[in-house]
């Protein structure tokens, strides 16, 4: 899986056979997408009929046949015959996807499963890339529908033709949909549902294509669940090895990806500077065309290491240019979270009086939305602002009001046990502002439990604590 244009200079040596399996595959499954300017390039070296199935066919299978000298122009050749046919079927197949995606539009879930059955209309590759591609789009905006497009882009991958796409393509796509699954499954703390996706993934890819950059990619959706797992030594083995396998086939927007993942897991596992080193690092690789809103979720999460490190000021220089994002790309709760981590940038300049007007009005906002546990990560840093002024009547309010909030998600023990010893020393009076940030690091600092975490249809890219 290609996610950038080859340059021209690899799609010569392709043409030359010169590239390894690994890169030969890539190209050819970059070519399999459909890409109009890529295609324009190799029909200049290639006579009309000879790409064959480089667009949809089963030359990708690279099984050994062709492996030792890489040398595909028979296959080319025999195959040439197909190439218009296929080339006007590819087409008629992208086109039809707009009526296809309103029809299916008309329907509930259930009723676009039985047409997907029963209907060889919507069994198409196309179609199916079509709802995965708008999974993606949805997943932190709208997590259920997400989970939605991906059973449906599952449902089409699991009764695409064989014979046409190619047996270990077709494997390779459905688990790509099953990671997706998975992804969405992470996303609503559905963390035994993940597992599980992400187990028929890996098994489906074993009888795939082999593609290292498929693999990379379920690795990449993997860590973030391990992340959540608070599991992360696994995290970051299985970041490392998507940024080898990116490095070494040069897929630089896939290597920035990993590398900002590998910041935000050094962050949940303490280490801030780490985290500022590789986002800021990973930041300069990706490609905003492939996945825009990713920058907006780069810039936030790069303040938010720079406020976790104390280093306040940086983190104000680039609350401009974070907020033309959030403004451009966010949504309703990008904003808020926006405002919230601004808050967190003034409370730590010394502005409390606008920090204050800040953080009230992201907790405000996060409980007209009926996001409590959102509201009462607001309320721990609202506790430390209002700790720092020794304003400990207003503590006590925040105390009360988060212990039944934080109960209800079930997080670690540990830090319920912190949380009581917060609320009973504000109620004793013995409260200090060292006992209170205690409190506010071991709170956030603790994951929810898996076998028993409510289902939160929240929207997490964007950290906010």
């Amino acid at each position: 899986m290609i996610e950038s244009h080859p340059d021209p200079a690899l799609l010569e040596q392709f043409r030359r056979c010169d590239l390894s399996r690994e890169e030969a595959r890539g190209v050819v499954r970059h070519l399999l997408t459909g890409c109009s300017s890529c295609q324009e390039v190799t029909a200049r070296w290639w006579p009309l009929g000879s790409e064959s199935d480089l667009l949809y066919g089963k030359v990708v299978e690279f099984d050994g046949t062709v492996a030792g000298s890489h040398d595909y122009s028979g296959t080319f050749h025999r195959m040439s015959e197909q190439l218009l046919e296929r080339k006007v079927e590819l087409a008629e197949e992208q086109a039809a996807i707009p009526a296809l995606r309103m029809e299916f539009a008309r329907h509930p879930v259930d009723r676009q499963l039985v047409l997907i059955r029963n209907s060889r209309r919507f069994q198409t590759w196309s179609l199916c890339e079509s709802l995965l591609a708008d999974c993606q789009a949805q997943r932190p905006r709208d997590p259920q529908c997400a989970v939605d497009l991906a059973r449906l882009a599952l449902a089409i991958a699991s009764v695409l033709d064989v014979e046409y796409y190619g047996e270990s393509l077709v494997q390779d796509m459905k688990a790509r949909c099953s990671g997706e699954l998975a992804a969405c499954f992470c996303i609503q703390e559905r963390y035994p549902e993940a597992e599980k996706a992400f187990a028929v993934a890996r098994s489906l890819l074993a009888l795939g294509t082999g593609d290292p950059i498929e693999k990379a990619h379920l690795q990449w959706l993997e860590a973030s669940l391990r992340v959540s797992q608070r599991r992360f030594a696994e995290a970051e083995d299985l970041l490392d090895r998507v940024i080898r396998t990116a490095r070494r086939n040069g897929e630089s927007h896939l290597l920035g990806k990993a590398l900002i993942s590998k910041g935000m897991c050094s962050e949940a596992s303490g280490q801030e500077e780490a985290e500022i080193r590789w986002i800021r690092e990973g930041v300069e690789l990706i490609d905003p065309a492939l996945e825009p809103r990713l920058v907006l979720v780069v810039r936030h999460n790069l303040i938010l290491s720079l406020v976790n490190a104390n280093r306040f000021d940086e983190a104000l220089e680039t609350l401009d240019e974070a907020r033309a994002l959030h403004h451009k790309l966010g949504n309703r709760v990008d904003l808020i979270r926006f405002g919230w981590i601004e808050g967190r940038v003034y409370q730590g300049l010394g502005r409390f009086d606008e920090a204050e007007e800040l953080l009230r009005e992201a907790q405000s906002k996060f409980l007209d939305l009926s996001r409590d546990y959102d509201a009462a990560l607001v309320s721990l840093d609202l506790a430390t602002l209002y700790g720092s002024q020794k304003r400990w009547a207003e503590i006590k309010v925040l105390a009360q009001a988060m212990l039944p909030i934080f109960r209800s998600k079930q997080i670690h023990r540990e830090a319920i046990a912190a949380l009581l010893v917060f609320r009973d020393a504000v109620e004793r009076e013995q409260v200090t502002l060292g006992l209170v940030r205690e409190a506010v690091q071991r709170i956030k600092g603790a994951p929810s439990l898996p076998e028993t975490a409510a289902r939160d249809e929240t929207e997490p890219p964007l950290s906010g604590n």
